[in-house]
């Protein structure tokens, strides 16, 4: 997976290893969790937004 921001690479790689919170914050402007679900698999949740201050 490749992730673009700018025009410019920013992370490559395997899908788990390129959507961290971090760089899905970075890039896309939200917040996200990385969870397992009941079979083990890698589950990405939005998180909600805080309010506007």
């Amino acid at each position: 997976m490749i992730v673009l921001h700018g025009g410019r690479v920013r992370a490559a790689g395997s899908a788990a290893d390129v959507l961290t919170p971090g760089l899905v914050r970075d890039v896309f402007g939200i917040a996200i969790e990385a969870v397992a679900d009941s079979h083990g698999r890698r589950r990405l949740l939005t998180m909600p937004s805080s309010p506007a201050r």
